[in-house]
């Protein structure tokens, strides 16, 4: 799921910006600055298993369940953080990517069902959000990369709907594949 992801923003960064092919898009996290050709980095930093209602499911005595999965019958969703990090032989050609990057998801809230790679189809649309980390400094610490400018996005992709990645076919909606 998660490289499915990656390719469906890989193929959304190469179409809606001034880069030229996918193969411009680098799936490794960030370097320090050195001047590189043309491109961007698409780094997944982080993945978070979600019940339907987020991380927190309210069972019928109206108490909290802090464990999404003590909820069988919800579909569960993972949140899949990126950070974008624009490569360009000057820092003014980098900051018009991140900019038309920018441009491009700050309208859009969702990924339509056919901007998704085959291995997602099935799915429907995803929700895709401008986001903002934990913690900024932290996150940039530990990839030792001193901060740069960025674009940090959280997809969120229902697992209900995927078996090893690929869309499952033989599970009606609304119907835990255990429980057929």
């Amino acid at each position: 799921m998660i490289p499915a992801v990656s390719q469906t923003l890989a193929r959304i960064l190469a179409s809606q910006t001034s880069l030229e092919t996918v193969q411009q898009v680098s799936f490794d996290r960030p370097q320090r600055y050195q001047a590189q050709p043309v491109g961007v980095n698409l780094y997944a930093y982080d993945v978070r298993q979600t019940g339907a209602g987020g991380d927190l499911a309210e069972a019928e005595s109206g108490s909290v369940i802090a464990d999404w999965a003590a909820v069988p019958d919800a579909v569960g969703q993972v949140e899949i953080s990126f950070l974008v990090v624009a490569r360009d032989w000057t820092r003014l050609g980098e900051q018009q990517l991140l900019a038309e990057a920018i441009a491009y998801f700050a309208q859009h809230s969702e990924i339509p069902a056919d901007r998704l790679v085959p291995a997602l189809q099935g799915c429907g649309s995803i929700a895709i959000e401008l986001a903002r980390p934990i913690d900024i400094v932290a996150l940039w610490r530990a990839l030792e990369v001193p901060l740069q400018p960025a674009l940090y996005l959280k997809v969120t992709v229902p697992t209900g709907e995927l078996t090893n990645g690929k869309p499952s076919v033989s599970s009606p909606v609304g119907i835990a594949p255990s429980r057929l």
